[in-house]
């Protein structure tokens, strides 16, 4: 798979906009689609979230006008196996899925924005992410992640 290292991190800043604002899933749930459609096949390619998103962003949109720039190449690769790029995909998935609900959506960010940094870290510890999504799940989905993050162990 190709490095897709920046494309962590706009994961985790598109996760991060839509809990600040997540009346605005719905305008890009052709672009998140899209996004979880790349992971959960496990072929995403290095830019991918950006040029998906692009084609959405709205001019009053200020938070996500990232999207409307190149990253700068730092130098850092990381790759993502299979499996993390599933754990992604149903997080991405889940959030087009409860789009119109802003209290879940809100959680549902609040819970999975710090994922994408653990996974690029190498540091994605089941402990902590199970405890990062206990109020979802209480909430919302008691099998949230269960199935997905059972093939990381």
């Amino acid at each position: 798979m190709e490095s897709i290292y920046n494309d962590i991190f706009d994961i985790h800043s598109m996760i991060v906009c839509f809990r600040v604002l997540p009346e605005r899933v719905g305008a890009y749930l052709p672009a998140l689609r899209e996004i979880s459609d790349k992971l959960a096949k496990a072929s995403p390619s290095e830019g991918f979230v950006r040029s998906a998103l692009r084609g959405y962003f709205d001019k009053n949109d200020d938070i996500l006008s990232w999207v409307c720039g190149d990253k700068p190449d730092d130098g850092r690769r990381a790759e993502l196996s299979g499996e993390y790029c599933a754990v992604l995909s149903r997080v991405i998935s889940e959030m087009a899925e409860c789009h119109g609900d802003r209290g879940r959506e809100y959680l549902l960010c609040d819970c999975v924005h710090n994922f994408p940094l653990m996974m690029a870290d190498g540091e994605f510890q089941h402990k902590s992410a199970d405890d990062m999504l206990r109020d979802y799940r209480r909430k919302y989905d008691k099998d949230f992640l269960k199935n997905e993050m059972s093939k990381l162990r």
